[in-house]
């Protein structure tokens, strides 16, 4: 089991450390370990981002005190502080300013939401949408109590279910700093942006390696094939799981049914069908991953926009909706079968090995039917 001591905090960090973070943080070995933070790399980049999110563990909530309108439009952006007139009427408003970056977005949806779920916590957690996701997965009632998420135990707990929710721990054994910072500030690993002070987050990493003596992470094998174990075939099963190529377990070794998913994805995506998983497959596999991700952001984006949803049908005379009209009977013709969700075509299966034939189709039950009634000839 692994967990810092108070004395490896101190030398990570030059700040007053805040009691609720070092009691979260040395006491928390059991829960590190239920979330598989179980190696000194996965330690070390967990804590440079606890480090960069709460000013080198020195804050339990975000600071929305800002003396500056120039600092708010560095933090917040110019987009929603177009001008320095518009900042000024935010600097030294903790509040207000709260309400005005946070108060429509992240599930905030009332008044006072801005400030009540503003950033919380080891993983400084902001919007009440995020609250009541990981409060509910970690079993506490952090949407209608959010002061929880300034108790040491609630706090690691909901910072370890958000590490959990974006697979952090993969991005940490690839030792990526940039795909965590993301993760952490960004919501998306492999978003485009470039997280919030990434070079904060970068030097608590050297930090870490440091007091914990940990190597530079190795790069990732230039292939995988069959035979091959460990917690890269893992990420990349779980990958084909997530785009629907790999029908088998994750369980870190790469057997038949990983290489039949790999052959797939690299049937569909015009690389070489060999089942190895190359450097050229890794790059079409994040390409792929990215614009998933995008589509995604966009959909969200587009719907948030949208407003309420209009209702799906009129109502019918019963208050219940409208019955479609009846289309008739069907044919083979106009209902052809419908795949199964999910599935794809067997590669080695050809349309035309189907066999029989309906009776429009000049089959055979279709010319038995015209010898038994010679008159529809």
């Amino acid at each position: 089991m692994i967990a810092p001591t108070r004395q490896q905090l101190d030398r990570l960090t030059t700040r007053r450390l805040h009691a609720a973070h070092v009691a979260a943080l040395t006491e928390g070995g059991p829960l590190f370990e239920t979330h598989g933070i179980t190696t000194e790399l996965r330690l070390a980049h967990f804590l440079a981002q606890v480090c960069a999110e709460t000013a080198g563990l020195s804050a339990s909530r975000e600071d929305m005190t800002y003396t500056s309108a120039e600092r708010i439009r560095a933090v917040f952006g110019t987009t929603r502080f177009p001008t320095v007139e518009h900042a000024e009427a935010f600097v030294r408003r903790p509040q207000a300013l709260a309400e005005e970056v946070y108060g429509d977005r992240l599930g905030n949806r009332e008044p006072g939401d801005g400030w009540r779920y503003r950033g919380g916590g080891l993983i400084q957690l902001t919007g009440r949408r995020n609250y009541q996701i990981h409060g509910e997965l970690s079993g506490l009632p952090l949407e209608s109590q959010p002061e929880l998420i300034e108790q040491p135990e609630p706090s690691l707990k909901a910072a370890l279910s958000y590490w959990d929710s974006l697979r952090i721990n993969d991005w940490a054994d690839r030792d990526d700093v940039l795909a965590v910072s993301r993760a952490v500030n960004r919501g998306n690993p492999q978003s485009q942006g470039e997280p919030h002070g990434l070079n904060d987050r970068i030097e608590y990493l050297r930090r870490a390696r440091s007091v914990w003596n940990v190597p530079e992470g190795p790069a990732p094998p230039e292939e995988l094939t069959i035979g091959d174990r460990g917690d890269a075939v893992r990420a990349l099963q779980e990958d084909l799981l997530h785009l629907e190529y790999l029908l088998g377990e994750v369980d870190g070794d790469f057997g038949l049914q990983t290489h039949r998913a790999v052959k797939l994805f690299e049937q569909e995506h015009g690389l070489a069908i060999d089942g190895v998983f190359t450097g050229q497959d890794r790059a079409e596999l994040d390409r792929v991953k990215n614009q998933r991700v995008r589509a995604a952001e966009d959909r969200e984006r587009a719907l948030r926009d949208a407003g309420p949803a209009a209702p799906l049908s009129p109502a019918g005379p019963d208050g219940g909706p409208v019955p479609a009209p009846d289309p008739g009977p069907s044919t083979d013709a106009d209902t052809p079968p419908q795949p199964v969700f999910g599935s794809r075509p067997d590669p080695m299966e050809s349309p035309t090995t189907h066999r029989g034939g309906s009776p429009s189709d000049g089959g055979f039950f279709g010319w038995f039917l015209k010898l038994l009634r010679p008159g529809q000839r």
